[in-house]
């Protein structure tokens, strides 16, 4: 597979496509996916 789906919305990391991420359910957030559950509990 390869290639990159998006960016975490806090460490930038790349999120590969296929890779498991964490998912803010506001449907507002401007900072929606995020490669570490870590990463998902420090976004605002």
């Amino acid at each position: 597979m390869g290639g990159v789906w998006r960016k975490c919305g806090v460490c930038k990391k790349d999120i590969g496509l296929g890779r498991p991420y964490q998912k803010c359910s506001i449907s507002n957030c401007r900072k929606s996916a995020f490669c570490s559950v870590d990463c998902w509990a420090v976004h605002d």
